[in-house]
């Protein structure tokens, strides 16, 4: 089996990353298709009702294409 690298957080480690990657989840990118800014955790409440509409209607699934 591959050894895989990892770290153990402790609580303050952890408080850290979770406070980090919200403060990136608020932060706003322009959308092309919309035309207004929309933060990141918006782009991936886009993409589940994408892969939701793709399960339930048979809508094909195209993925977000990173334009930034």
């Amino acid at each position: 089996m591959k050894e895989l690298n990892f770290c153990y957080l402790n609580d303050e480690g952890r408080k850290l990353f979770v406070k980090k990657f919200e403060e990136q989840l608020e932060q706003t990118v322009f959308h092309r298709g919309l035309k207004r800014k929309i933060k990141y955790k918006n782009l991936i409440t886009l993409e589940l009702y994408k892969i939701m509409k793709h399960i339930i209607e048979d809508k094909k699934y195209s993925p977000l294409k990173v334009w930034w």
